[in-house]
């Protein structure tokens, strides 16, 4: 197992400006996924979605994951491309 370390944070507490810790973000998380009712999402999933976002239109996304060979990015984007639909528009299944 490798283990990063990195200055980069996701986010800062707004009224300390100092990073969350590991339980104070998973709290947040959890609740972030209670009130959507979507609880089957890990917090990778964004960053994923994110590459995969950046493929669809045409850009770079092994630059933008930061991988070193397109093979990591294909298999992490792999299988993430579904139909994309516009907000505030009814899905009328037939």
């Amino acid at each position: 197992m490798y283990k990063i370390k990195t200055r980069n944070y996701l986010a800062n507490k707004p009224e300390e400006g100092k990073p969350y810790t590991v339980s104070g973000f998973e709290s947040i998380w959890q609740r972030v996924k209670k009130k959507s009712g979507i609880m089957d999402v890990c917090f990778r999933d964004i960053r994923a979605k994110a590459g995969t976002d950046k493929k669809r239109e045409g850009g770079d996304a092994q630059v933008f994951l930061g991988h070193n060979s397109s093979a990591m990015t294909d298999k992490y984007i792999r299988n993430r491309e579904g139909d994309r639909v516009s907000p505030n528009v009814p899905i009328i299944k037939k």
